[in-house]
């Protein structure tokens, strides 16, 4: 009686550090993938289809939702800017960042970052960081993508003081099933 009670402790144990685990690139979702996106492709970008217009600089939770066309790839990028570089670290040093997918939540740590300083040639001075994920093997169905950033201090991005707090984006989205 007791190696079948240690047998289910241990199994309730495996359960359990399985359900903890986190997304790491070429980790499935079902049966998508989630990859570390290459900077020489481009896919269809989630915003493309789901309008995404940040406000305020209270802790909030914000909803959008969206229909995506069958389609095999998707990216998903998030991410920061500010006026300039300075601002960028100190505000991305205050920052935590989540993110999941279908309430998985991603190794963000385990994808490679991107940087970018806008383009001065077309006027835009902002300096930009995040991560830009790509999800191969869509599939069909509702969907949601959810990200927050929190911070115990302010966080001033040149044109609006965030105050502390946690901002969280939430994305339903349905992929087309034909």
């Amino acid at each position: 009686m007791k190696r079948i009670t240690y047998i289910i402790f241990l199994a309730g144990i495996v359960v359990i550090v399985s359900a903890c685990a986190q997304i790491k690139p070429g980790d499935n979702i079902g049966s998508m993938t989630v990859e570390e996106h290459s900077m020489s492709t481009r896919y269809p970008d989630i915003y493309d289809y789901c309008i995404y217009s940040p406000e305020g600089n209270k802790p909030s939770t914000q909803l959008a939702e969206c229909n995506i066309p069958l389609t095999s790839r998707i990216q998903v990028h998030i991410g920061w800017s500010a006026n300039d570089k300075t601002s960028l670290n100190s505000n991305w040093d205050a920052m935590t960042w989540e993110m999941y997918i279908d309430n998985h939540q991603i190794a963000l740590d385990e994808f490679g970052q991107w940087s970018d300083s806008g383009r001065p040639d077309l006027g835009v001075n902002n300096f930009v960081r995040g991560w830009i994920l790509d999800i191969n093997n869509v599939s069909p169905g509702k969907h949601t993508l959810r990200y927050s950033w929190t911070s115990e201090i302010a966080i001033d991005d040149g044109l609006i003081v965030h105050q502390p707090g946690t901002y969280e984006h939430v994305v339903k989205f349905t992929v087309a099933e034909k």
